[in-house]
């Protein structure tokens, strides 16, 4: 590959990065003021904490 080329393929690379680095701000911002959250009373770092784990294997405890 030429330096040219490399050049090119680390800029693809650095917009890929951006435009994923966005998605997950945009998502994260979603999940973190769903009006699903207004409804949950003291448990809500409990309930957080749940759902941030829920794919795990062992749990939030783990």
């Amino acid at each position: 590959m030429t330096a040219r080329g490399q050049v090119a393929l680390e800029e693809v690379q650095a917009e890929r990065l951006a435009g994923y680095r966005a998605r997950v701000l945009e998502l994260t911002t979603f999940v973190l003021t769903h009006p699903c959250w207004g409804r949950l009373s003291g448990e809500r770092v409990a309930a957080r904490t749940v759902l941030k784990h829920v794919h795990d294997a062992a749990g939030p405890e783990a």
